[in-house]
C-alpha cells in the first residue's frame, strides 16, 4: 500500500505535493472535475517543457487555448511514481493560488481509498492484497473519458426529493450539491425549498451564474440519509449559464464529498463511507436569543441545536470552550481520556471532576464524567445532567433553567408515564399503530423513531411499508447493516400523537445490536425536539412547542388561531 498525503484548501479542496522532472515540490489540487491535467503558465517555463500540441478549455477566467507538454517523471506525494503526463498550461491559473491540478485519473486508474479525515489517498497496488471495503457501499457510478485528453470523469447517482439523478463528482467545486438551472426548471424547485441565501457562482465557462441556496431535507447517497443539507441551485432562466450538453444533473462538491470515504476501482465502481460529517452540509441555524434573566436561585444555561438537530451546551474551563452533547440515551455523563487531560481536568475514580466546567456561566456541583472506551470521545452530558436538579428544556428559546430552589411550573405541560431505568436512562410506554411498546428516549439519536431487529420482527413491520426506502447504517463495529426508513401513522406516548411519525427499522435478520435493552425502540431527536420538557426528580413532563408539526390525525389538535 502506498500512502500520499494531501492537505485541504479552505474550499476543502484536496491538496497534493508534486515534483515534475525531479523539480518541485509543487502544490497540485484533485479536481475530478477537471477536463485536463492543468498547470500555471509560467512552471512551464520554469520546468523548460517543450510544447508539443494544444487544445482548448474552459476555466474560471472564460475559454482558452491550452498548450500540451509532456513530464517524463512525476511523483506524487513523495511516494507515487505515475511516469509520463500530459500536462496542459493555462494563464488563466496563473492567480488561483496553486500550481497545477490533477485530473480524476488520479484516482480512477488505480485502487484506492480518498480518505478526507486521515488526510490521504492510500493506493493498493499488490493484485494478491485487494483493496478492503469492509462498512462501504457501493454507489451507481459511470465513469466517462473525455475524447482526445484522456481525463476521466465520475458521475454518481443519489437520491434527491424523490428522484435519482446523476451528479458529477467535482473534488474541485466548492459547493456541496449544485444543481443545474435545466433540472431545476424541468423540477419547479426554484420556489420549492427554504431561502437560505441568493448568490452568484462561477461557471467552467467563465460566466457568472445566479444561483439560490436553500435547505433540503432528504437526500439519499448509497443507502446513506443525509438529513439536511444546503443545496444550491442553478437559475432555471439562464440557459448560458451551464453547460446544456453535459450528462449529469447536478455536482457533488468538496464540501459533501469530505463527509465520506470514497474507495475507486479502476473503470468500475465507486464505494463510499460515511465518516461522520454530515452535519457540515446543513445550513447553519438561524439563532434567535430569547434567554430569560439567571438568578442564583434559578440559574439559566443556554445550548444550541446543533446541524443534526441534537442539543450542543457549550461549557468553559480556564477560558477554553468545550462543547457537550445531551444524549438522555446514556446514564452518565462522559468524556475521553486524551480529551480530559487536554481540558486540565482532574481524575476520581472511573472518570473525571465535572465540577470545574462553566456552562454559559454556570456551574453543576457534583457533575461526573465517566471515563469515556474512546481517548478522544467529546464531552457527552447523560441523563444525569438532567436529573441533578429540577430543570426545564425550552427547545423554543435554546435554554435550560435550573431550580436550585423550588419546582418548575407545569401549568400546560402533561406528565409521561415515565420510568428512570437501573442504567439511568429513561423509558416510557407507548405505541405505535396501536401495538404496544416501550421506547427509551435519546436526545444523542439524530431521527425519529428506531425499533430494534427484535421488535421489527415480533410485529411483522419490516415489509409493511411499501414505499419504505432502503438504506445502509453503521453497525457500531465498524460495518454497514441494512435499515428501512419511511413514515409510520400513530406513534402515540403520554396523550400525544405524531402521524406520521418518521420511522426507523432495523433488518429483522440481523439481530444482536446493542441499546435496546429492555425496550423496543429509541425515540430519537427528530421527535423529541417537538417538546419543551420540565424533569423533576422522577417525573417527566412535556408539553407541545412550535415545531410540533400539527396534522389532521396528530393529537393534540392544531390550537386555533
Amino acid at each position: 500500500m502506498v500512502r500520499v498525503p494531501f492537505t485541504r484548501s479552505k474550499s476543502l479542496m484536496p491538496v497534493v505535493a508534486v515534483t515534475l522532472n525531479g523539480k518541485g515540490p509543487y502544490q497540485f489540487v484533485i479536481d475530478t472535475g477537471a477536463s485536463a491535467t492543468i498547470v500555471r503558465q509560467s512552471l512551464v517555463k520554469e520546468l523548460g517543457l517543450r510544447r508539443n500540441g494544444e487544445a482548448r478549455g474552459s476555466s474560471l477566467s472564460g475559454t482558452e487555448v491550452l498548450s500540451r507538454h509532456v513530464a517524463t517523471e512525476v511523483v506524487i506525494g513523495g511516494k507515487l511514481r505515475v511516469g509520463e503526463l500530459s500536462v496542459y498550461a493555462s494563464e488563466g491559473f496563473e492567480k488561483q493560488g496553486f500550481d497545477g491540478l490533477l485530473t480524476a485519473n488520479i484516482l480512477t486508474r488505480l485502487p484506492c481509498q480518498l480518505d478526507y479525515r486521515a488526510g490521504e489517498v492510500r493506493y493498493y497496488l499488490d493484485a494478491t492484497q485487494p483493496m478492503p471495503l469492509d462498512g462501504f457501499g457501493e454507489i451507481h457510478a459511470s465513469y466517462i473519458t473525455e475524447r482526445g485528453i484522456d481525463a476521466d470523469k465520475i458521475t454518481v447517482s443519489i437520491g434527491f426529493a424523490g428522484h435519482s439523478i446523476d451528479c458529477l463528482m467535482d473534488t474541485g467545486a466548492g459547493s456541496a450539491l449544485m444543481l443545474r438551472g435545466d433540472y431545476v426548471r424541468d423540477y419547479n424547485l426554484w420556489d420549492k425549498y427554504p431561502l437560505i441565501s441568493e448568490g452568484q457562482l462561477r461557471g467552467v465557462n467563465g460566466k457568472a451564474l445566479k444561483t439560490r441556496l436553500v435547505e433540503v431535507k432528504d437526500i439519499q447517497v448509497a443507502g446513506l440519509w443525509v438529513p439536511r443539507m444546503a443545496v444550491a441551485l442553478g437559475d432555471p432562466y439562464d440557459r448560458e449559464g451551464y453547460n446544456v450538453r453535459a450528462p449529469f444533473q447536478g455536482i457533488l462538491g468538496a464540501p459533501f464529498l469530505s463527509a465520506f470515504q470514497l474507495a475507486f476501482q479502476p473503470k468500475s465502481a465507486v464505494h463510499i463511507k460515511a465518516s461522520g460529517g454530515f452535519a457540515a452540509l446543513a445550513p447553519p441555524e438561524k439563532h434567535v436569543s430569547n434567554l430569560p434573566q439567571t438568578t442564583p436561585d434559578r440559574p439559566v444555561i443556554p445550548f444550541r441545536l446543533g446541524e443534526d438537530r441534537r442539543f450542543n451546551f457549550v461549557a468553559e474551563i480556564d477560558g477554553k470552550p468545550l462543547t457537550g452533547l445531551l444524549n438522555l440515551g446514556d446514564g452518565t455523563s462522559s468524556i475521553g481520556a486524551e480529551t480530559a487531560a487536554k481540558f486540565g481536568l482532574s481524575k476520581l475514580a472511573g472518570g473525571y471532576d465535572g465540577a470545574a466546567l462553566s456552562f454559559g456561566g454556570v456551574r453543576r456541583p457534583g457533575l461526573t464524567l465517566r471515563k469515556a472506551r474512546q481517548p478522544k470521545q467529546d464531552l457527552y452530558l447523560g441523563a444525569d445532567f438532567v436529573q441533578m436538579t429540577p430543570c426545564r428544556l425550552d427547545l423554543d428559546n435554546k435554554y435550560m433553567m435550573c431550580y436550585l430552589k423550588g419546582a418548575p411550573e407545569t401549568t400546560g405541560y402533561d406528565r409521561l408515564p415515565a420510568q428512570w431505568l437501573s442504567d439511568g436512562t429513561l423509558m416510557i410506554s407507548g405505541s405505535l399503530m396501536d401495538k404496544p411498546m416501550r421506547f427509551r428516549l435519546d436526545t444523542g439519536w439524530g431521527y425519529g423513531l428506531i425499533l430494534s431487529s427484535e421488535a421489527v420482527k415480533a410485529h411483522d413491520l419490516w415489509d409493511a411499508f411499501p414505499k419504505a426506502e432502503n438504506r445502509l447504517s453503521g453497525d457500531g463495529k465498524g460495518g454497514m447493516k441494512k435499515i428501512r426508513y419511511t413514515g409510520a401513522p400513530r406513534l402515540d406516548f403520554g396523550p400525544y400523537r405524531i402521524d406520521p411519525a418518521p420511522l426507523t427499522l432495523n433488518d429483522p435478520t440481523g439481530g444482536g445490536e446493542e441499546g435496546y435493552k429492555g425496550v423496543d425502540g429509541v425515540i430519537g431527536i427528530g421527535v423529541l425536539w417537538r417538546f419543551n420538557m420540565i424533569f423533576v426528580h422522577d417525573e417527566v413532563w412535556f408539553k407541545p412547542n412550535q415545531r410540533f408539526g400539527y396534522s389532521p390525525t396528530s393529537l393534540p389538535s392544531k390550537p386555533a388561531e
